[in-house]
């Protein structure tokens, strides 16, 4: 039986294929690439080497979850893709069980780790009986603290690995917990596809049209929610505003935007707080954006890009036509943002900003 396991639940790709559990072919990185520009080539050079086919593979493994959003899905539509064409079966596996087979066979516990960030875990405890790996937890998504507050309860010793072990290591004293070596704790395709056999055993394989991602908790696009401003969130607006901005606004401009009938901004809201604000002045099928501001500890997570998005969204409400950016020559992150977006560069001005003096790009979007 030939398995072709793909893994990019994490920043690690790891692909394999598997003749009845033994590996024909892996390749496993571990270089902080996107998995959109390494995964397909990792396949090809996978059936290259092996001298094999998609057509050959009786099935196609994938990770399926708990992880990272983006790679989890750039995984599962690769599944999805290469399984399509020849009709072949996919298998989704539990990302943590794939990663506790690296231990297997072992007399202790294991208990797969995955950051979740927020000062969270995502994790599960297996034991290894009868041939295979044994669910004592269930895939969960727990705080570091009640993870190990909860290990404490088990009478016999546990053995973490996964990329969340650093975590784990700065708040341990319990001479009942042990770490696997750093080598054990990246996540392999060739475990992954040995993971599978046993889930092809308890008629856990689908169609590709069937293959889902597992998630464990929301992605952050999901967590954010946007908003007109209000008074109630001038505070933390001025205070992101000085953080961010060489000349920033004062608390009476934002007030006066609040005011005036041609403005219109807008809040970024998750967990409850504000964590980025943008803003616009409207003039018949035109708007000129003004504002853009991230909180420092919450950047890059898509807020900057969400909130513009938002903006134009309420403006196109409002009839405009026509949106307006400028931004310092410098700023390539916020450039490289707004061409996401759309926006195109339609012109310079000489010696716009200063402190420091710097020109400014001119972009537009026209919906």
């Amino acid at each position: 039986m030939y398995i072709l396991a793909i893994d990019s639940s994490s920043a690690v790709a790891s692909v394999c294929i598997a003749k009845d559990g033994v590996p024909v072919a892996e390749y496993t990185t571990n270089i902080n690439k996107t998995h959109s520009t390494t995964l397909l080539l990792m396949v090809e050079e996978a059936f290259k080497n092996a001298q094999l086919k998609v057509s050959d593979m009786d099935y196609i493994a994938v990770s399926a979850g708990p992880g990272s959003f983006t790679g989890l899905r750039i995984g599962i539509a690769t599944a999805k893709g290469l399984a399509f064409k020849d009709d072949i079966k996919t298998v989704p596996v539990s990302s943590l069980k794939a990663l506790a087979a690296n231990a297997a066979p072992s007399d202790m516990l294991i208990c797969p780790v995955m950051d979740a960030r927020r000062d969270r875990a995502y994790c599960a405890v297996y034991e290894y009986s009868e041939d295979e790996l044994q669910p004592v937890l269930n895939d969960c998504v727990m705080e570091y603290d009640a993870l190990l507050e909860l290990l404490k309860s088990y009478d016999r010793k546990v053995l973490f690995l996964g990329d969340a072990t650093e975590h784990l290591k700065k708040r341990v004293s319990n001479g009942a917990l042990a770490f696997a070596p750093d080598h054990l704790s990246l996540p392999r395709a060739s475990s992954l596809a040995v993971t599978a056999l046993s889930e092809i055993k308890k008629g856990k394989a689908v169609s590709g049209d069937e293959l889902l991602p597992e998630y464990l908790t929301e992605s952050q696009a999901e967590r954010n929610r946007f908003r007109e401003l209000t008074a109630e969130d001038l505070g933390k607006v001025t205070r992101i505003e000085a953080e961010s901005i060489p000349n920033p606004w004062s608390l009476r401009s934002f007030e006066g935007a609040l005011e005036n009938k041609d403005a219109f901004f807008a809040v970024c809201e998750s967990g409850g707080s504000v964590k980025g604000y943008a803003g616009m002045y409207i003039s018949g099928p035109e708007a000129e954006i003004t504002n853009v501001a991230v909180d420092k500890d919450f950047r890059h997570g898509g807020i900057g890009t969400g909130i513009v998005k938002y903006l134009i969204e309420e403006g196109k409400k409002k009839g405009v036509e026509s949106f307006i950016i400028e931004v310092r020559k410098s700023n390539t992150p916020a450039i490289s943002l707004y061409e996401k977006i759309g926006f195109e560069t339609i012109g310079e001005r000489k010696d716009f900003y200063s402190s420091p003096k710097e020109d400014g790009i001119v972009m537009q979007i026209k919906i």
